[in-house]
């Protein structure tokens, strides 16, 4: 009997969206957007461009009472979050933002990023069906700055987004930088004023 040899592009498109599947959808536009014209057409399913992730989890030992989530109007936060640290190296996100997501932008329904591309990201292109927006690693300056009334990101998302979700960067909440007695109802009441189609 000989030996055969199968690769990827021998296997039907069911095979190997099965396969892919098993990815980040991120690994999966990353390896595949431009390889040959059928695993690029695979690629760009909503299956795999629906639904996007700008950070690579890593668990630590994780405890639950080191974090509380409060929820207000589809709205997540989560104080003192220190179970994940977050890595998206510089040269996946510039071929993300030069190559792939201006392609892909009307596709994308939901994004989670870590704070410190998400400028980069939101301000790249227009994403006219993102409805659901989580954001990590948020410190208080930052988030000052993504909820002035004259941002970009207001004034493009304020009606767009019917779910926001925040992961606070440990610490950051006690800080108090807003210099308010109560930092929770500051957040959630700026938030809410902002963002009038956050659902329940």
């Amino acid at each position: 009997m000989e030996h055969s040899s199968i690769q990827l592009n021998d296997l039907p498109d069911e095979i190997i969206i099965i396969i892919l599947k098993k990815l980040h959808n991120s690994e999966v536009l990353y390896s595949l957007i431009g390889v040959n014209k059928r695993l690029h057409r695979i690629a760009n399913d909503s299956i795999f461009t629906s639904n996007l992730t700008f950070l690579s989890l890593v668990k630590k030992e994780f405890r639950t009472n080191r974090y509380y989530k409060i929820f207000t109007r589809n709205l997540s936060l989560i104080k003192s979050f220190d179970g994940i640290s977050y890595e998206f190296d510089d040269a996946r996100l510039n071929r993300f933002c030069l190559e792939i997501l201006p392609y892909i932008n009307e596709k994308i329904k939901q994004l989670t990023m870590d704070s410190s591309c998400m400028e980069r990201i939101l301000c790249l292109t227009n994403y006219p069906n993102l409805h659901t927006l989580t954001l990590y690693n948020l410190e208080p300056e930052t988030f000052n700055d993504l909820l002035c009334d004259q941002s970009y990101f207001i004034r493009r998302y304020q009606f767009q987004i019917f779910s926001l979700t925040l992961y606070m960067k440990e610490g950051a909440l006690r800080r108090n930088a807003f210099g308010v007695r109560n930092i929770n109802t500051y957040i959630f009441g700026k938030i809410c004023n902002m963002f009038k189609n956050l659902k329940y």
